[in-house]
């Protein structure tokens, strides 16, 4: 039981520590999680695109809704 309440006791301990972290230093000022990489050239592509690649498409946009 003490052991329980040593991890418990440590949990809480680790969970204020995140938060104030958090508030003091937000993920919406953090560079590295904010950078949006510039905008590239779009890639030529001229031929028609393959059955295979519309048919994995179109499973995966399933998958995910």
């Amino acid at each position: 039981m003490l052991d329980q309440a040593l991890a418990a006791l440590e949990r809480e301990a680790e969970t204020a520590h995140e938060r104030e972290v958090l508030t003091a230093h937000p993920y919406g000022e953090d560079f590295d999680t904010t950078w949006r990489p510039p905008p590239g050239p779009d890639l030529p592509y001229d031929a028609e695109v393959p059955k295979a690649v519309r048919t994995a498409a179109i499973r995966r946009r399933a998958a995910r809704r």
